[in-house]
């Protein structure tokens, strides 16, 4: 069977004040989903977390600048997932 998946895929400096870019864009996702205010803050929570790790653990560019951290967001009928990288 094929799932019908939106992806929404970014690639933000691996830098801590670029997390808020995240959770908003999840935020609009989750929103436009159906997802109640709870469940939002909750997600935005656990994505953070996630992206955050992600940022401090990013590799260094080959010119010693800071990485890049790649977010993906899956965007199905019945759920979201997230993936920070």
């Amino acid at each position: 069977m094929n799932e019908s998946v939106d992806r929404i895929e970014m690639k933000i400096p691996a830098k801590p004040e670029y997390v808020g870019i995240i959770r908003l864009t999840l935020s609009g996702v989750a929103s436009r989903m159906g997802y109640v205010y709870e469940e939002i803050e909750d997600l935005k929570i656990a994505v953070s977390e996630a992206c955050t790790n992600a940022v401090q653990h990013a590799y260094k560019g080959e010119d010693g600048e800071d990485g890049e951290v790649a977010v993906r967001f899956l965007v199905y009928e019945d759920r979201l997932e997230n993936h920070c990288r």
